[in-house]
């Protein structure tokens, strides 16, 4: 089964990108893995943090997830299996780490966060689509679901041969069946 890996920072354009992932798997048969991953406090005085509020912070990621994925389940049904994952630390290589179980076949994004997320995601948003060497799938803010029949690609056609990743849009073509 094909899973599609959707990055969440809980914001409103997050949850707009899982709704839309949660609709093109069920379209195509596929799975979610929903993931966060946070930053671990660092200790900014002689007083460190203890373990028990990291800990508490875990738990209340792990919390939330399951409450989007409970959330999504009860808008869009059952039939797409969601699995929830949270890792500390380094978005890209953890995305890279899911993405190369065999059978993680899309990274479905928000373009953007909101608030101060806005800044992190959207960063994140742009090291993620240049740095995976996977497909991305961006999903802008407020945008609602339909099938993907046609995809546009756009091009400066210099060194077109060298440069455009045909092999990319191919696979992307054959996965929507577009």
């Amino acid at each position: 089964m094909k899973k599609f890996i959707v990055p969440t920072d809980f914001s409103l354009n997050a949850q707009t990108a899982a709704e839309y992932a949660i609709q093109l798997a069920r379209q195509l048969g596929a799975g979610i893995i929903l993931m966060h991953v946070y930053e671990e406090p660092v200790a900014i005085s002689e007083y460190e943090l203890s373990t028990i509020h990291f800990d508490t912070m875990k738990e209340h990621i792990i919390k939330r997830l399951e409450e989007r994925k409970v959330a999504l389940q009860h808008e869009f049904g059952r039939e797409v299996p969601i699995e929830t994952i949270a890792f500390g630390a380094n978005l890209i290589p953890h995305i890279q780490e899911v993405y190369s179980r065999p059978d993680s076949q899309l990274a479905v994004i928000g373009l953007t966060g909101a608030g101060m997320a806005n800044f992190f995601l959207g960063s994140n948003t742009l090291n993620i689509v240049n740095n995976l060497g996977r497909v991305v799938l961006t999903v802008p803010p407020h945008a609602t679901y339909r099938p993907i029949k046609k995809i546009v690609f756009a091009c400066d056609l210099s060194n077109v041969a060298t440069t455009v990743p045909t092999s990319r849009i191919r696979r992307v073509m054959a996965l929507l069946g577009a």
